[in-house]
């Protein structure tokens, strides 16, 4: 867990998007999630678009679910948590200023003597 900060601070970047034609801001923050570790359901809010790659779980039903709205019965999507997999969520307001909200979480608590490793991504051309 010492590296953490370290491996923050060299992954974090710009690029340019040729795609967009403007530089990209990123920034990048690796999660170490110890045992007892969930993530209740919930939205991003303002945050901007993201992507979660994951890296390390005691198994593929550590990954993230989408929820169509607060309600654990509500299930969009299931990733599976597949190292080097990920996906990505947009959360900018489309042309018409309308900003999505995506219900996402991890309901199922990380085990005793395991844990989870994910990188979330943050980017956005404002």
């Amino acid at each position: 867990t010492q590296s953490i900060p370290l491996i923050n601070q060299i992954t974090n970047c710009n690029f340019v998007s040729s795609a967009w034609g403007k530089c990209v801001g990123n920034t990048s923050t690796w999660w170490l999630c110890e045992p007892g570790y969930t993530s209740a359901i919930h939205h991003d809010g303002e945050l901007p678009n993201n992507m979660l790659i994951f890296w390390h779980a005691p198994d593929p039903s550590y990954g993230t679910t989408f929820y169509n709205s607060d309600s654990e019965d509500d299930v969009f999507h299931q990733f599976e948590f597949v190292p080097g997999t990920g996906y990505l969520m947009l959360n900018h307001a489309d042309s018409t200023g309308h900003r999505p909200v995506q219900y996402h979480g991890m309901l199922k608590e990380v085990p005793a003597d395991c844990w989870r490793l994910a990188c979330f991504y943050q980017f956005s051309t404002e």
